[in-house]
């Protein structure tokens, strides 16, 4: 008898050590595989704070030829996280569409080597990345950049299924000339990397509609919207909007971008859209669908949970000025009494097909 417990308690000492083992050598898989995993180039940029970098090209001849896709060889010089001066080799073109009508300096789309990012241990991955540029050169281009910025961020707050962004102080040096222009910038997240953290992949989808989205996804995302004041996005058409589906449920999730246009924001070249019935850039109109009160109020629970960091967010973005700080705030509270309010909430975000109300100029409505 004595025997046999001693068999059994040996077998099981046995199999112990062996899952110890499994279990360590898993863990050192694990480890090993998160030390190889590379960055991408937008990762390597990435800060937590402001991040100064230089672009040297063709600046004069980009400007003069804003409205063609012309690409220019340019060199992109940064400092990385360990305080070396790094320079890439870059293309460079004009982008977007009505930035380019109005803007003197257009929005720029830069693609890095491929060779160049391997070379220097990145992965080659995500190698075309975005930049919000100043449209204009007085103080007001930096201002609005940092609106932008604001937006993209508070979305951040709202949900993980955001574009990252990351605030550049640029340095455009023209090769030809002394042109030499400093002015913030946005670089935003490839949309093919959002879809990796997603665990999905960009889908392309005309002739979509609200409820071909996830429930949670469609509704954080609408009443986001209305919450900026922004009417510039259609889902028919993928409007200011991208796509994503995830890789095991095949569940769509939209992703928005691009919020110049936003009573936020509201650059000086900004137009309210007069056939939504809108007068000013600062009125709202809500173009979701909240199915039932349950799905409404789930939204608006979320966005009073986040009130408190949304608002720091707003006062500790110091590089905008007092007044564009103090119009925010204002802006984001007429926002919070409107879904705060069961009045004003029902007539300006009525649920199912019911028509809502356009905010007055300032954001709120009469009673």
């Amino acid at each position: 008898m004595k025997n046999k417990f001693l068999k059994i308690i040996f077998s099981y000492s046995i199999a112990y050590c062996l899952f110890l083992t499994t279990l360590n050598a898993t863990t050192q898989d694990s480890l090993r595989s998160k030390a190889n995993e590379k960055l991408t180039i937008f990762n390597e940029i990435q800060s937590n704070s402001l991040k100064s970098i230089t672009i040297h090209t063709a600046i004069d001849s980009i400007l003069l030829n804003k409205k063609t896709d012309n690409n220019y060889p340019a060199t992109f010089t940064y400092t990385d996280a360990n305080g070396n001066t790094i320079k890439k080799s870059i293309h460079i073109k004009p982008r977007g569409k009505s930035r380019r009508q109005y803007c003197s300096f257009p929005p720029l789309k830069i693609s890095f080597s491929k060779e160049e990012l391997v070379n220097n241990g990145l992965r080659k991955k995500h190698r075309s990345l975005k930049l919000v540029t100043h449209c204009n050169d007085d103080n007001s281009g930096n201002q609005n950049v940092l609106k932008e910025l604001l937006a993209y961020k508070i979305y951040n707050k709202l949900t993980d299924n955001s574009l990252d962004v990351q605030l550049l102080n640029v340095t455009y040096k023209d090769i030809n000339s002394n042109i030499t222009i400093e002015k913030y910038a946005i670089l935003i997240e490839d949309i093919d990397e959002l879809a990796e953290r997603m665990d999905g992949q960009e889908m392309e989808g005309y002739g979509k509609s609200l409820i071909d989205f996830e429930q949670e996804n469609i509704n954080i995302f609408s009443l986001f919207q209305f919450m900026i004041g922004n009417v510039d996005w259609k889902i028919r058409v993928q409007r200011n909007v991208k796509f994503i589906q995830s890789n095991d449920e095949k569940v769509l999730k939209v992703i928005p971008y691009d919020f110049d246009s936003s009573g936020l924001v509201a650059p000086e070249y900004a137009r309210p859209f007069n056939h939504l019935g809108l007068r000013s850039m600062q009125q709202r109109l809500f173009m979701g669908i909240f199915k039932n009160k349950q799905e409404r109020k789930n939204t608006i629970t979320l966005f009073n949970s986040k009130k408190k960091a949304i608002y720091l967010l707003v006062r500790n973005t110091k590089r905008l000025d007092k007044r564009s700080r103090y119009e925010i705030k204002g802006y984001l509270d007429t926002f919070y009494q409107i879904i705060n309010t069961r009045k004003l909430l029902d007539r300006s975000i009525p649920l199912g097909t019911k028509k809502p109300e356009i905010s007055n100029y300032n954001g709120s409505m009469s009673l």
